[in-house]
């Protein structure tokens, strides 16, 4: 499933690789053929053959079509062209036939839909970041993750060393779960699946050991009064004095858990009200819990010997040692290992977005003092959209290259009025650098706009249509 999640990333480019060579065939593979029988719309579009008409596709059922003039007029129509229109596409046509009434399509606008990753960019806080290196900013993409089902594939092709493979960030969470996995399960006595949803198990039974502890902890800490203030326990001491109550004074000395829980069991049931209320809401919480040490004490304090009440009591110190001990081990190995969760669950979520998108994908970054993010768009041009937060200000940017030339265009923007002067005056040292690699600094700008500012103007920038010659 993961690699078919991958693969599909890559199907957009390899549409766009093969766009030229279906661009060669003739003229009949784009054509629609008009369902509709109203007269007027033959006499709107018969204006002479080789008019061209534009229409928008507002309605799709299979193969059928709706499409709407720009006066208002709808026409039925059958695609009998090889390439799959969908609703918001923009045609342009030119009358082929008139029995039946025929068009050729010559261009399809198509709105590319990315404002979902503007967003993301625009977000504060991510899932993980990835170690941006400028130097090597195809390594970082490439080793971020999101296409290791691809490299995945690779490795099993032959095409890749495991070791390339263990390059891949992706590759290094699932290697530290795995070694986790095993010193974990070897720590807790428990077997488990060696897959993602057996080491989650074993994360979550972890988790929840180290939890009940905490909570029994707290409601012996309860149960003493270790959590009341050294004044407030002076004077419910002194309240007892005054009631004679000097069998429990005594049991919150000693610390006699058992005697302490058989006097409010018993205060529970008769009435009596000299224990503090804090006392009693520890009891109740010790009452929810279903672990067997602690039901075994409990009952053992209201109809068990004293024999039976001493067993159960050491069996429950046993149990608390051991908790002790998982609430360490959470501590140093499964609080780490359910951040890597987290990570790995995002790069799993970054690498469906990249397949709903086609050919764009999102990657977080931080770089310097910086956090940001990266959008690579895929389209009529290579696009890259980024935006890196720094303490006093952000810098963000839309990098431009046409695929058939040398040349890119640059737009910048920042919030701070002297980082605009800063980067205006590098602008001849880029230019010189761009054309060191054989690339024309086509168009450069540097703008000041605030934050709030930011999500309209990136997406007036990249929510444009883009337009693909058929004719």
């Amino acid at each position: 499933m993961e690699i078919r999640r991958v693969e599909g990333i890559l199907l957009q480019h390899i549409v766009e690789q093969s766009q030229s060579a279906r661009l060669e065939k003739t003229g009949e593979e784009y054509r629609v053929k008009v369902l509709s029988s109203v007269p007027s719309v033959l006499l709107e579009l018969s204006q002479g053959r080789g008019a061209t008409v534009r229409a928008r596709v507002s309605q799709r059922e299979g193969n059928l079509y709706t499409l709407t003039l720009s006066n208002g007029l709808e026409l039925k129509a059958e695609n009998q062209s090889s390439i799959e229109l969908f609703v918001g596409d923009i045609l342009d046509l030119n009358l082929q036939e008139t029995t039946p009434l025929t068009f050729k399509i010559t261009g399809l606008y198509r709105r590319t839909q990315i404002e979902e990753l503007i967003r993301l960019l625009l977000e504060e806080e991510h899932g993980y970041y990835v170690s941006l290196n400028p130097e090597d900013l195809k390594q970082v993409v490439k080793n971020s993750g999101i296409f290791y089902e691809r490299k995945l594939l690779d490795l099993f092709l032959g095409k890749l060393k495991p070791a390339d493979l263990l390059d891949d960030e992706k590759a290094q969470i699932l290697q530290s779960l795995l070694k986790d996995a095993e010193v974990l399960a070897s720590m807790m006595g428990m077997n488990y699946e060696k897959n993602l949803e057996g080491i989650k198990s074993l994360i979550e039974a972890l988790k929840q050991r180290a939890y009940l502890y905490q909570k029994i902890k707290e409601a012996f800490k309860g149960l003493f009064l270790e959590t009341l203030s050294h004044n407030h326990y002076a004077d419910f001491i002194k309240s007892l004095e005054k009631n004679n109550a000097r069998d429990i004074i005594t049991a919150l000395e000693k610390k006699n858990l058992p005697t302490l829980l058989k006097m409010l069991i018993e205060a529970k049931k008769t009435g009596r009200e000299l224990f503090h209320e804090v006392m009693m809401e520890s009891l109740a919480s010790l009452q929810e819990i279903e672990e067997k040490p602690v039901k075994d004490l409990l009952k053992a304090v209201q109809d068990g010997s004293e024999r039976s009440i001493r067993k159960a009591y050491e069996s429950l110190k046993e149990y608390m040692k051991m908790g002790e001990q998982f609430l360490e081990l959470y501590r140093a190995k499964g609080f780490q290992m359910e951040q890597l969760f987290n990570r790995l669950e995002y790069l799993s979520w970054l690498q469906w977005l990249a397949v709903k998108h086609g050919g764009s994908f999102y990657l977080p970054i931080h770089y310097d003092r910086a956090r940001g993010g990266l959008i690579f768009k895929l389209g009529v041009d290579y696009t890259v959209v980024f935006k890196l937060d720094y303490e006093e200000y952000f810098v963000g940017g839309v990098v431009s290259m046409p695929k058939a030339w040398k040349v890119v265009d640059i737009r910048i923007f920042t919030n701070q009025v002297y980082i605009e002067e800063r980067i205006s005056n590098h602008k001849e040292m880029l230019k010189s650098m761009l054309e060191e690699e054989g690339i024309n600094l086509r168009s450069f700008s540097v703008e000041t706009v605030q934050k709030e500012e930011l999500l309209p103007t990136l997406r007036n920038t990249l929510l444009k249509e883009s337009f693909l010659l058929l004719a």
